[in-house]
């Protein structure tokens, strides 16, 4: 489980994901008897998270019952089922061992209605905010047509998502994962609870599960957040960009998620992802701000050329064609006067006007857990100006 989930942390991360939100499901060895460590399997997500380098929130799921109202589970879902009690033992582990650590996070993933009941997850939510009462709850709701009929049959008229926003206090901690089949006024009262939409487009569009209603929901202040559920694609450009065609095909209709006129769909659906998601994996990132972990992928690393050339755009390792094709060029050097700090300078940038640079230190900790401080820019300091 290791190496496999290993793996598929390095090809999401390189596909522009940062954040790995882990629901893990196999808690017990094959024939359902627990491991002497109750935690192991989660563990072993953190483990290759930590091998990744990737960021982690971790989502033990929660999954007891094989049907709405308590119905029991089958020999094929002996993998996956806790009671409270055995549940909170695995938590607790991952508490221990993710708190303080900067790219780690706990919460908890219920399975659906059909996996729990409302009194085992009040249990579970109990026991959670004991350890960490802002930890996220991410539960799948509302996925497919005939979970709602069951769930209306069940509980003697309520669809899925009203049922949950009745029986549990939802709010920005919890994120609705698919809510594909809500009618208006379950739209309407999920975003005003500003629950975040989980949303797994091409998985929902590979299992034929539907099409949800984004341009109702984000109209109305809706919190949305893209995932990769069965890794169809760990892309999140695919993921949005089958959720922006979904929405032209079933308004048939164009621009429906730009947020406006004279707006960009692109801007607005990443913007609104990257602040969901960082709401949805309860870590601080989702927006270059002071204050927030800065995640950034580095396309291309060089060393400097020896060449005599007083501009530094041509003295790029191998061939001019690095710093030609890159949309911006940094340089990074020591600072002539101060051992200790290190300057970014800008050498080139395509996307915007004149650019300057800072200077910062890397101060205290143990190696990774060091911070970064910045420190005014000397006077005149320019790629070109420093000798190299």
């Amino acid at each position: 489980l290791e190496a496999i989930a290993a793996q598929l942390y390095v090809e999401t991360l390189k596909s522009g994901s940062t954040i790995i939100g882990e629901f893990q499901y196999l808690h017990h060895q094959p024939d359902g008897t627990p491991y002497d460590e109750t935690a192991e399997m989660s563990l072993r997500c953190l483990s290759a998270a930590e091998t990744a380098g990737i960021a982690i929130t971790i989502l033990p799921t929660l999954y007891n019952y094989g049907g709405f109202g308590g119905q029991p589970s089958t020999d094929g879902q002996r993998r996956f089922v806790n009671d409270a009690e055995r549940y909170l033992s695995i938590l607790e582990t991952l508490h221990k061992v993710s708190i303080g650590h900067p790219l780690r996070q706990i919460g908890i993933s219920p399975h659906s209605l059909r996996a729990v009941t409302a009194e085992l997850l009040n249990e579970v939510i109990a026991g959670l905010d004991d350890l960490d009462d802002s930890a996220p709850i991410h539960i799948h709701v509302a996925e497919q047509i005939k979970e709602v009929i069951d769930c209306i049959e069940w509980s003697g008229g309520a669809r899925p998502v009203e049922y949950m926003l009745s029986e549990f206090h939802v709010d920005a901690r919890w994120c609705a994962i698919h809510a594909t089949h809500m009618n208006a006024a379950e739209t309407n009262a999920l975003a005003r609870m500003e629950c975040t939409a989980g949303l797994c487009p091409t998985t929902e569009a590979n299992l034929g599960d539907g099409t949800f209603n984004a341009g109702h929901f984000l109209q109305t202040g809706g919190v949305i957040a893209i995932g990769s559920d069965s890794h169809i694609t760990v892309s999140p450009a695919e993921d949005l960009r089958q959720l922006e065609y979904s929405q032209r095909l079933k308004y048939q209709a164009r621009k429906v998620l730009a947020g406006g006129p004279e707006r960009s769909t692109g801007r607005t659906l990443f913007e609104a992802a990257a602040s969901g998601g960082a709401t949805a994996m309860a870590q601080n990132v989702g927006s270059i701000e002071v204050g927030k972990r800065f995640d950034v992928a580095i396309l291309c690393v060089t060393h400097l050329n020896k060449s005599q050339q007083s501009k530094m755009i041509y003295r790029s390792m191998g061939s001019l064609a690095f710093t030609a094709a890159a949309r911006q060029a940094w340089l990074v050097a020591k600072d002539p006067n101060l051992d200790s700090q290190r300057l970014l300078l800008p050498i080139k940038s395509n996307i915007r006007g004149a650019l300057t640079g800072v200077a910062f230190s890397i101060v205290g900790g143990e190696p990774g857990r060091g911070h970064v401080e910045y420190a005014r820019l000397p006077a005149g300091t320019t790629a070109d100006s420093i000798d190299t």
